[in-house]
């Protein structure tokens, strides 16, 4: 019995030293690349599919594009464009501005090609059986992101690549759950640079640029209305203060 224990206690520690082993071949696949350019499918269950597009290049240039929004930074300004409304902002800054947009699980499988110690925090890592997806074999490590949150992930390592060909993260907090899946149809990487003058944005025929100043992103505002469109004008979140006497 005493055997037994002990070889299956050495088998999880190895499985778990494989699946830290990959993501860290992961990161470093992403680190060292000069350019990324990812074409997938983004599936928020049981919603059907959007395919998006991320071109990721070095120092700091950003396109993101999903049917409703495009997102993108030159190193020197930062656009957000709304397709349905026809509308942007337009921000001075650059890839610290556009930080935020790398914390969407919808990018989280390639945000390490920017982010440090992306996969610093996780616990529990292990790896599965090898399976196939979109005709490529890949290897599943599990991982939880959030133990407070109930909020675990998926990475499929591509074996050929090294690299993620896609995730899972599932979250269950106070009685409800959420699954999203994410499907690499493509990934180019690339050993030069990007041009930054593909990553200006050109503004579309009749698109309107909304203007939204430092003053408004600043203040407090009385009316969610108002607040919910200067955040969403500016890429920003929400912050509510409830007050109340007992």
């Amino acid at each position: 019995m005493l055997t037994s224990i002990v070889a299956s206690t050495l088998l999880l520690a190895v499985g778990q030293a494989d699946g830290a082993s990959l993501i860290a071949k992961h990161e470093q696949a992403l680190r060292e690349a000069k350019s990324l350019t990812v074409t997938f499918t983004v599936q928020h269950l049981p919603a059907a599919p959007e395919e998006v597009t991320l071109t990721f290049s070095r120092p700091g240039l950003i396109r993101i594009e999903s049917p409703s929004i495009l997102r993108m930074t030159d190193g020197n300004k930062v656009w957000e464009y709304d397709k349905k409304s026809n509308s942007y902002t337009e921000f001075d800054g650059g890839l610290e501005e556009a930080m935020d947009w790398l914390k969407a699980d919808d990018v989280y499988a390639w945000a390490a090609f920017f982010t440090k110690d992306q996969f610093s925090k996780v616990t529990n890592v292990k790896s599965g059986n090898p399976r196939m997806i979109l005709g490529h074999r890949v290897t599943p490590v599990e991982f939880t992101i959030d133990a407070r949150s109930s909020k675990t992930g998926t990475l499929y390592i591509d074996q050929a690549l090294g690299v993620a060909r896609g995730a899972s993260i599932k979250a269950a907090r106070s009685g409800d759950s959420s699954e999203l899946i994410v499907l690499a149809k493509e990934i180019s990487f690339g050993t030069d640079a990007l041009g930054a003058s593909d990553f200006k944005f050109a503004e579309p025929a009749g698109a309107k640029k909304v203007e939204v100043s430092a003053r408004d992103m600043g203040k407090w505002y009385t009316d969610l209305s108002e607040a919910l469109k200067v955040a969403k004008a500016s890429n920003r979140l929400v912050f509510i203060d409830i007050g109340t006497e007992w």
